[in-house]
Formats: structure tokens, sequence, C-alpha cells
């Protein structure tokens, strides 16, 4: 079978994980985009120690350094770029566009697995012609050290939910966009295809805007935040509101209720989000594709949420800070 070049575009915790299982079915040559963790993964790869696929070494085909200029060596291009950047600003969302141009052909299948919503719509506006994959990420994981991996739970059974962008059925799915969701869902079991990738990123939403926003403003991880109560009628608020948006917005939100979202997080080891990590860290947090599309959302459909508003001017002020 001959072997093909992925670019994984953000390599931080998620897109070590996806380069890593992707890199060892020996079908794909796997190049990837690192930030600060450029140098360490340059010189030695990444380290990953996971629960669901034990443990691991992940040397990258070539590193790339955010901000250089990116190439593809084969004649050939890359069949897949994975995008599993944050997108914390509007300048990053418009620096990801830029260093696509320079390396998406007319066969590249764009695979965004990135949090939260708008991010496909942006792609699509540049690339109208490229198939999309919308690959939603299960896994609690983080980045303890640069280019070393950790990753502890899943909050649903599958680490990865793949589905084509604009579809609300597989048999939807024309034959170009089968065939591409097939090969990458093979990389391994862990992937699974979903007929309704929207829907999907609306079930993550809500858990995100819900914890990822009370854990970044407490400090606390989800089990110490059960010690709340006066916390946790706050999460369940956030998780309403989020999901009357996407009612509104025509999205039927079946699975992803408020007590779902608590009985998620209270089965799962304790979670340290994302958002959380970053704030720990004193690093800028991802909050325009989440808590910042939700309140925007909210407005355009016409549905009133005061509670997600407040905490976004919470999250603004603390990310302010965070960067003063």
């Amino acid at each position: 079978m001959e072997t093909c070049d992925v670019l994984i575009y953000g390599a931080g915790a998620v897109g070590s994980v996806l380069g890593w299982l992707i890199a060892r079915t020996g079908r794909h040559r796997v190049w990837v985009v690192c930030k600060s963790n450029f140098a360490q993964v340059k010189e030695q790869g990444f380290q990953l120690h996971t629960t669901i696929w034990g443990n691991g070494v992940f040397t990258p085909h070539h590193v790339f350094e955010a901000g250089s200029a990116l190439q593809c060596m084969s004649q050939s291009g890359y069949a897949y770029i994975i995008l599993a950047n944050k997108i914390k600003t509007e300048q990053s969302r418009l620096q990801m566009l830029h260093d696509l141009q320079q390396v998406t052909t007319a066969n590249t299948i764009l695979v965004s697995t990135q949090n939260g919503l708008g991010n496909e719509a942006a792609l699509r506006n540049a690339f109208p012609n490229n198939p999309i994959i919308s690959m939603v990420c299960n896994l609690v994981c983080c980045q303890v050290s640069p280019g070393v991996t950790e990753q502890r739970t899943s909050i649903k059974p599958h680490a990865f939910h793949a589905g084509v962008y604009g579809r609300i059925s597989k048999t939807d799915f024309t034959t170009v966009e089968s065939k591409a969701i097939e090969s990458l869902i093979a990389c391994d079991e862990q992937f699974i295809v979903v007929d309704n990738a929207l829907l999907e990123k609306w079930q993550k939403i809500v858990f995100n805007n819900a914890w990822n926003s009370m854990t970044a403003l407490t400090g606390v991880n989800t089990h110490e935040l059960f010690e709340s109560p006066a916390a946790i009628e706050l999460v369940r608020h956030l998780a309403d509101e989020a999901c009357q948006i996407g009612i509104a917005s025509g999205v039927e939100m079946g699975g992803m209720a408020p007590e779902k979202v608590l009985e998620i997080a209270k089965s799962c080891e304790p979670i340290v989000t994302s958002t959380l990590f970053d704030a720990r860290r004193g690093r800028a947090l991802e909050l325009a594709p989440i808590t910042g599309f939700l309140v925007a959302q909210a407005a355009r459909v016409g549905v009133q949420v005061p509670y997600t508003t407040d905490i976004y001017q919470q999250l603004k002020q603390m990310d302010s800070a965070l960067q003063a």
C-alpha cells in the first residue's frame, strides 16, 4: 500500500496522540507543526502515557516550527491535514488559514479536531472544494511538559468521533468523503464514524461551556467542583443555556442535557480541563470558539443567556490578567 503524508497542525496534547496513532499504522508519514514544544520534539520526539493505548514514543517524519514556512516534499502533497491547534484569537485563525494556503492541494482532506464551533465554517470559506471532516475529541489529555503527553480518561467510550462537515447522515456522504473518512477511521479502533458531526460538536460545546468555564474560574478540577453546590448550580445553568442556543439554532440536542453533563464528569476520573490547564500555566485561554461563540450565537438566534454572558466576561478578564 502506498504511503501517504499527513500533517498535524498543532501538535500539542491531542495532536501528538493523533499523530502517534496514525503513524503507527505504518501507512502514513506524519509531519507536525509545533509551537512551544518545537525544540524538544525536534530533538526527542513525543513521549506518550495513556490509559487507553498504553505508553509509546512518536517520532514525526518532520517537525515544523509554528510561524515558519510550511511545505511538503512529496509530489502528491498532504493527503490529510489535521487541525489540532487552539483558536485563541481571530489572528490565530487567520494565521492558520494563511499557513494552510501554502500546503493544501485540490486532493487534501482537511480534518478539524478543534474545540468549539465555527472552525469548519472558516475552513469551508477558505477551501470551498476540499472535503472537511469534523472530528470530536473525547479524550482528557494534556502536555505535562514539552513533548510529554498524558491521557487519563475519556468522556465517551470512543476517543474520536468523526463525521463529514455539512452532512447529517452517512448516506449523504459523497464517494470521496466516504473513502476519506473510512481511511482515517481505519487507523485505530478508538475512531468511529458518526452520522451528524454538527450534533457531536454541539454536545461537546455544552460540556465545555459548563466545565471548562467553571474549572478555570475556580481553579479546581471537576471532582473538587462537586464539593460546592453553588458552583454545580452554575454548571447546570451554563449547560442548559448552551443547550437552548443549540435548539434555537435548529440542532436536536439529545444526549447532553444538564444532568448528563454532571453525570459524565462524576463518572470520570477528576478532569483538569484544557482551559484550567492553560490558566494554571499562565497561558492565553481558548475562549473564542467556545463561550465566545455561544454568546454571539445566542444573540443571532435571540436567546437570553445571562449566565454564559457573565461567565464569558469573567473569563475575558481572567485572560487579560494572564497575558498582562
